[in-house]
């Protein structure tokens, strides 16, 4: 009986993402570390679910997978927001904020990065 091989699970990196200002202009820890956010998104750029599936990514488990140090993840979740590729919908720590990890969802801010009408990252309440 013929079984076809199971395919390995990928990160959709689209070209025109590699090829944006933004993602040039990112400092190589984020660049290392986007892959990483893009995976928890189960839905392509194209689809409308993809800026609205919330997820989270601590920084034990961004340290754990990339190598990074506790500053530098800290950075990179900044460096991203600013350039466009998430945003912060529920703030978590372990200090005042319940000991929950933050939220987060893919945006495509990124597209208009060094224009003057990009909009800020606007932190979104949950529903």
């Amino acid at each position: 009986m013929y079984r076809p091989k199971k395919i390995e699970p990928f990160i959709m990196f689209t070209y025109k993402m590699l090829n944006s200002q933004s993602y040039k202009e990112l400092p190589p820890s984020a660049c290392k570390a986007l892959p990483f956010f893009l995976a928890k998104v189960k839905h392509p750029q194209s689809s409308v679910q993809y800026c609205r599936e919330i997820f989270s990514l601590s920084y034990g488990e961004l340290k754990k997978t990339t190598g990074l140090s506790d500053k530098t993840c800290a950075k990179v979740f900044r460096d991203l927001v600013r350039h466009g590729f998430i945003d912060l919908v529920e703030k978590g720590g372990l200090r005042g904020h319940g000991k929950e990890v933050s939220k987060y969802k893919m945006s495509l801010r990124w597209k208009k990065y060094g224009q003057p009408n990009l909009m800020p990252s606007q932190k979104v309440e949950s529903t």
